[in-house]
């Protein structure tokens, strides 16, 4: 039968066992939470650029608006001109 130290010294050392690896799986924690934390500031960086791109594809997108619905009042005015030039070219050849 195992002494009491001798028993106390087991469990000692499977105790410092126990450190050893709570210690090897925090140093792979940290490891971890560093590589996480890299990625979400390259994940951040990124969304900053995106979200920039979309503000000047937004404010694009209403200049083409604008220049379209100006191309369109173009448009209308230039065919009535002509539905008016057509109509006085038939009422002058008639």
């Amino acid at each position: 039968m195992k002494s009491f130290v001798e028993r106390l010294h087991c469990l000692v050392e499977r105790l410092h066992c126990l450190v050893e690896r709570l210690h090897t799986f925090v140093k792979r924690l940290c490891a971890f939470v560093e590589r996480l934390h890299t990625f979400v500031e390259r994940l951040y960086a990124f969304v900053e650029r995106l979200h920039t791109f979309v503000e000047r594809l937004h404010t694009f997108v209403e200049r083409l608006h604008t220049f379209v619905e100006r191309l369109a009042h173009l448009v209308k005015y230039i065919h009535l001109f002509f539905l008016l030039v057509c109509k006085n070219f038939v009422i002058i050849f008639k």
